[in-house]
């Protein structure tokens, strides 16, 4: 998404190598901030930020600073989920099947991932307008994980 309005190679690899490592390190702050917070307020969290980033990251393309911050922080947000979904999946599904069931939401995150990617890639739909409709989506969901943690509210989180 960059490419077109940052002209600079140099920079865009530096951002993104930049955001690899923003995603690993994330992953502690994320631990550490559902130790404290609880692992589905946590995701709550992540899930109404990542939008707004979304959102961000489409209006600002040709100001580096807002850039290389924005695409940064979606990578900390999608460490989010490597770190938070284990002990989701291990609360909703029981320790005994988290393996099999973390295993199978990242399989269809990714078969969907690849699927809408390839479908889109044939519309002729502007990016920008796709990263909104999917920011709206994201909304959505936001929506949901509150509604989910309002329903296991009673049950002990961790």
């Amino acid at each position: 998404f960059g490419q077109p309005y940052l002209k600079d190679d140099h920079f865009l690899t530096a951002v993104g190598s930049i955001g690899c490592l923003c995603s690993g390190l994330s992953r502690t702050l994320w631990g550490s901030m559902a130790d404290c917070l609880g692992t589905f307020r946590t995701i709550e969290l992540v899930s109404y930020a990542s939008p707004v980033f979304m959102i961000l990251y489409t209006l600002m393309p040709e100001n580096k600073g807002a850039f290389g911050f924005l695409v940064c922080g979606q990578f900390a947000l999608w460490g989010a989920n490597y770190c938070l979904y284990p002990p989701i999946a291990a609360f909703l599904f029981g320790e005994q099947n988290m393996g099999t069931n973390y295993g199978f939401i990242f399989f269809v995150f990714g078969v969907s991932s690849t699927f809408l990617i390839d479908i889109c890639g044939y519309t002729s739909i502007r990016f920008e307008v796709l990263n909104l409709a999917f920011a709206g989506i994201g909304f959505v969901g936001a929506l949901l994980n509150s509604r989910l943690r309002y329903l296991t509210a009673d049950i002990k989180d961790e």
